[in-house]
């Protein structure tokens, strides 16, 4: 959002006392950090605050925002829901850095925790064999060959399915070198083909030591399994993720690719012909890990070689075994019924599979006990793993279709939870209050040569190096949770902790996350920037002065006030009257979740903003309606107009303003007011309800005035065929209807409807000519008559399957504004699902639309915000210099981007081929306009109701 110093207060007019409240800020805004110091000069220079400042202000003020949120069913509990965008590549490149942290044996030359040495240099098997390397499990020395193995198959599984992920983030190399660091253990761990050495130190007397790693000195026996003692679990597990991690290297290093294979498919037939569970061949583990069966292991590493070989027989394997496994709640080291049903699923497309991967994450989310703040809680130790663990199954069953929308915004929600949404980070080193106290030797220790003992262990004193990236076990059942050492059950980290929270991460990266709360605040900004008339006290975008103070009817009537249209300076009010109707729909139906600050210098109360945003049009409908069936439609002309570039405080033309009247009736024009009086007087029912009921009587009368003197406002005000044109009014008249009947529930308008609504043209388009889909959707909604779900559902599911895209996926209506269009269906959509139709489906094409402007097109379409965002806007008043400088047709053929920042503006956006020149002089693209960013700002709001 776009304030001026001065606007929002002394508390961030100091540079210093910013310089402050960054230091203090959590990872999650390191790049909008690292954009403050890099812009710092130009910003005291031009005296605006950024986006990037503002966005830390959100964050500055989230609990406050949180503590404020009411929420008015079960439905729409907030779990800690965040609309907050966390770093998440920060937070996967940290994840490597923990496993860096767990590393034994010879570390290597470009080892970055650097704080870690070598140790663990002797580490043999009975015979002699090298078994250095690997990973120290948690936060001992022991190395757990089954943990180690589950981790490993988790990690490769997030490598080889979202590299994208890894590589956007900058950390695909080192994403496999943690993984080649466990395999490489594995394969000399691989002594022959029926013997594997499934762990190294004594569990009892590993964990009497606390210490640092390379000053270890106790005994560290071998533990394997052989065909005489065996251990099914082990050796499948194994089989699974060299299988998988043969998947990663097979481009990169075919020979090692081979390698693993080789031993996967060898370790495989041993764990299938030599039965048993490891914890009853190796009894030491049994202080530590107990197996609670095979056989899901023998599924999940059948299933792994079935995807790294193409080899029928493991398929066979997986049908002869499948009715042996057993159902579990969790997906961890132990249970892997889950994650083979998915990644069966994957395989094969057997509905079998993705049944039961359905109802496995349908149980999770919807029946599984939550903390109080919302966290799934399926295990006391550890119970932040578990819950990451899960999520990571519901996101890979995402990916294969199923309930995509509700699957990942329920992993957002857990995701964040652990990333601060629960008031805190369970990350160490990142976020806000991060553990410090982890159990976990290594880090807790000093350097050499300062003793490290028991002594350390029992010390208030923070860990003395940082364990970064690293997930402690969690919270208990009520939230609870203390940072101390000793409690090992939830301040403990471990290998497998972090593994499938790294794939989510990756995921995450490659989904990409919008701040959908900064971007709405901003949308208001850009309102604030279309004022006409005499500018409010509380003006944020202080750029913008009072202008076209002298607007008036025919007969005088002060007709100041309202919103320029777009990048010019006409009040068309046909357009204007859309904007407000659906700005209030946003804001009625989704109040509870736009933000809200008891400190509004600081974050803008957005509820109050919008609602000063639909005010400002409002008061000039009502100042417009100057009797009962006569009413300015427009002021000033648009041909005159646009023959002038300049600001609009320097303006001197002719505003001529033209009306409806009986005689040249307005239909359409008086309907849409009507709609939008209507909605706003719902908006303001509970606030200001002398206001509601003003604006009510106004909304009946004018729907009286269209629905009786009937015509298009185009043939009446013919100026306005220079820019809208409308096509129909019945549209208009059903729409109205609608609205009043909510505002009312008076029968007479559902009469209006049946009348009317068999004679609407349809159209595939919502916007200020076409409200069709609007009225199918706001009937259902009022009235549950199925025939207007039937009619919602076909329509979307025309637009969505049949509707021309660009290659990047955009929904093409027209060529003149397509962003705008596609918000708008956007907005559809989500009314839509709200209402239960199609939700899942409607949801995901919904955010792929909004997200497609925002960035996922390949750069931004709303200016200020984003990569690449436009800066050459079509658009009068922000491309002029502050007077007394000269604004003219020069500044408009010039190619310097626009002085002033509109931000929050949505551009008309690219062509059918997704091409797009920032260029004021293309106004098919490039300009703005009230009415393109309505149903985006209202899609925002749902965004961050369903916390997205």
């Amino acid at each position: 959002m776009a304030l001026s110093l001065a606007d929002v207060g002394e508390a961030v007019a100091d540079v210093a006392k910013i310089a402050k409240t960054l230091e203090s800020l959590p990872n999650r805004f390191s790049a909008f950090i690292s954009a403050w110091y890099s812009e710092e000069k130009r910003l005291m220079q031009n005296d605006y605050v950024t986006t990037a400042f503002a966005a830390l202000n959100v964050q500055k003020n989230y609990k406050n925002i949180k503590s404020q949120t009411s929420h008015s069913d079960e439905k729409r509990e907030n779990h800690g829901k965040s609309s907050l965008c966390y770093d998440y590549s920060t937070l996967l490149q940290n994840s490597l850095l923990f496993y860096e942290a767990q590393r034994s044996g010879k570390l290597p030359s470009d080892q970055k925790v650097t704080w870690r040495k070598d140790s663990a240099l002797n580490d043999k098997g009975d015979n002699g064999e090298d078994l250095t390397g690997g990973y120290y499990d948690a936060g001992d020395f022991v190395k757990f060959g089954f943990q180690m193995a589950f981790t490993a198959t988790v990690l490769a599984w997030g490598l080889l399915d979202h590299e994208a992920g890894y590589s956007n983030a900058g950390a695909l190399e080192d994403g496999r070198k943690a993984v080649k660091w466990a395999t490489d253990y594995f394969i000399k761990a691989h002594t022959s083909e029926f013997e594997f050495y499934g762990q190294v130190g004594d569990g009892i007397a590993d964990h009497n030591y606390w210490g640092r790693p390379e000053d270890m000195t106790m005994d560290r026996p071998a533990f394997k399994i052989t065909a005489s003692a065996p251990g099914s679990d082990l050796a499948a597990e194994t089989a699974a993720a060299l299988a998988a991690t043969s998947l990663v290297f097979k481009t990169v290093d075919s020979a090692y690719s081979a390698t693993l294979l080789q031993h996967a498919i060898q370790l495989f037939n041993f764990a299938n012909t030599y039965r048993g569970k490891f914890s009853d061949s190796i009894d030491n583990v049994r202080c530590c890990y107990n197996s609670s069966n095979y056989n899901d292991e023998l599924v999940w590493g059948a299933a792994w070689l079935y995807r790294a070989t193409q080899d029928i027989q493991y398929l066979n394997v997986v049908q002869q075994e499948y009715p042996t496994v057993q159902y579990w709640v969790g997906f961890d080291w132990d249970q892997k019924t889950s994650g083979a049903d998915v990644l069966l699923a994957q395989l094969t497309g057997e509905s079998s599979y993705s049944s039961k991967t359905k109802n496995y994450c349908d149980n999770i989310i919807n029946n599984q006990q939550r903390t109080p703040k919302g966290l799934i809680f399926i295990s006391e130790w550890g119970s932040l793993r578990e819950s990451a663990n899960a999520m990571f199954i519901c996101l890979k069953a995402a990916e294969l279709g199923i309930s995509a929308d509700s699957y990942r915004t329920e992993a957002k929600r857990q995701i964040d939870y652990i990333l601060g949404d629960s008031g805190r980070s369970y990350i160490v080193g990142f976020g806000t209050n991060p553990p410090t106290h982890a159990h976990h030797r290594s880090s807790s220790c000093p350097d050499a040569p300062a003793t490290c003992d028991w002594t350390q262990y029992s010390t208030t004193d923070p860990n003395p190096h940082v364990l970064t990236g690293a997930l402690v076990g969690g919270p208990g059942a009520n939230d609870d949770y203390e940072d101390v050492r000793s409690d090992y059950q939830h301040n403990e980290v471990a290998c497998d902790y972090n593994a499938a929270f790294q794939g989510i991460l990756a995921m995450f990266v490659e989904l990409a996350c919008y701040d959908y709360t900064t971007v709405l605040q901003n949308s208001l900004l850009f309102y604030e920037a279309q004022r006409s008339g005499k500018l409010p006290s509380d003006q944020k975008v202080t750029w913008r002065k009072d202008s076209a103070l002298n607007d008036k009817g025919n007969n005088g009537e002060d007709l100041t006030g309202g919103y320029y249209d777009a990048g010019d300076y006409v009040k068309f009010g046909f357009p204007m009257a859309f904007t407000t109707t659906v700005l209030s729909w946003g804001l009625l139906d989704h109040v509870e979740w736009i933000p809200k600050s008891d400190t509004p210098y600081i974050v803008p109360d957005s509820v109050d903003d919008c609602r000063k945003a639909i005010k400002w049009a409002t008061d000039w409908f009502l100042k417009a309606h100057v009797s009962a069936n006569e009413y300015y439609g427009q002021v000033g002309s648009g041909t005159v107009d646009h023959a002038s570039w300049g600001r609009p405080e320097d303006m001197t033309m002719e505003r001529p303003a033209f009306k409806i009247t009986t005689s040249a009736p307005g239909s359409d024009l008086a309907a849409e007011t009507a709609a939008a009086l209507a909605a706003a007087s719902l908006v303001f029912q509970s606030v200001d309800s002398t206001y509601a009921a003003t604006l009510l009587e106004h909304a009946k009368q004018l729907y009286d005035f269209g629905y009786n003197y009937r015509g298009l406002f185009s043939d009446s005000i013919t100026d306005s065929q220079c820019c809208y044109t409308s096509t129909h009014y019945e549209d208009e008249l059903v729409w109205g209807a609608a609205w009043l009947y909510r505002a009312t529930n008076d029968q007479k308008y559902l009469g209006y409807v049946d009348e009317l609504y068999s004679t609407v043209q349809s159209m595939y388009g919502f916007d200020w000519d076409q409200k069709f889909a609007g009225a199918m959707t706001m009937l259902y909604k009022v009235t549950k008559d199925e025939k207007y779900a039937t009619d919602i559902k076909n329509y979307c599911n025309y637009v969505i399957s049949s509707q021309s895209r660009t290659p990047k996926g955009l929904i093409f209506i027209y060529d003149w504004g397509p962003a705008r269009y596609a918000a708008n269906l956007a907005f559809i959509f989500m009314q839509a699902a709200d209402l239960g139709i199609n939700a899942d489906t409607y949801r995901a094409e919904a955010k792929k639309q909004i997200d497609y402007i925002l960035g996922d097109g390949g750069r931004s379409y709303v200016i200020g915000y984003g990569d690449n965002y436009p800066t050459h806007a079509h658009h009068r008043s922000s491309s002029c210099p502050d007077a007394p400088a000269t604004c003219d047709w020069n500044t408009y053929s010039g190619t310097q981007p626009n002085v002033h920042v509109l931000y929050g503006g949505m551009v008309g956006g690219p062509d059918k081929n997704d091409a797009f020149e920032d260029l004021r002089s293309d106004w098919r693209h490039t300009e703005v306009g009230c009415d393109y960013n309505a149903a985006f700002q209202s899609t925002l709001a749902h965004f961050v109701e369903l916390g997205y």
